[in-house]
């Protein structure tokens, strides 16, 4: 299990957006988990801050944020809002690193509305028009069960780490 931690530093350093995947008990948590605190013990100062949601547990607007109808402002979701204050400035005497991470199924739903996020532009752009940028302090991770739901053009996006319950045994 070492080596799918040193794995998910070595795509975290180069991606924006990771997904670890595997099966439940396989030990997707605990790399991130381990990974966060060797962070955490080996750059001295330097928090990580992790900001956790189960994405299939909200409707989209819920996540994501939706038109009031009686007074047609914009009600920001909980996903969008946790986007940003994760990427919302560090103060200049601060090192510390945000992971917005996204621990449940992947949903077409759901996913495809973070493409933008997910690609170049690292953009969250929300039913209002307004734009969150990503900054480069903040990393997103999707802790999965597989991809069966999402889209190519999702998967291409992302950095992906596939950790299996064999390797817990042996």
């Amino acid at each position: 299990q070492i080596e799918k931690v040193r794995q998910m530093y070595e795509v975290m350093n180069i991606r924006h957006c990771t997904m670890i995947c595997g099966p439940p008990m396989s030990g997707k948590s605990a790399v991130i988990e381990i990974l966060k605190g060797t962070y955490e013990k080996r750059r001295e100062g330097h928090n990580v801050i992790t900001y956790l949601i189960n994405p299939k547990a909200q409707s989209v607007p819920r996540l994501f944020g939706k038109k009031n109808e009686i007074s047609d402002d914009f009600e920001i979701g909980i996903l969008s809002n946790i986007f940003q204050i994760a990427n919302a400035p560090i103060p200049n005497h601060k090192k510390e690193l945000r992971w917005i991470i996204l621990d449940g199924d992947v949903d077409p739903l759901w996913i495809e509305k973070l493409n933008s996020v997910m690609d170049d532009s690292k953009q969250l752009t929300l039913e209002n028009k307004d734009r969150i940028m990503m900054q480069k302090y903040c990393s997103m991770l999707v802790e999965a069960y597989n991809i069966s739901h999402a889209s190519p053009a999702t998967i291409s996006r992302l950095g992906m780490i596939y950790v299996d319950k064999s390797m817990l045994n042996g």
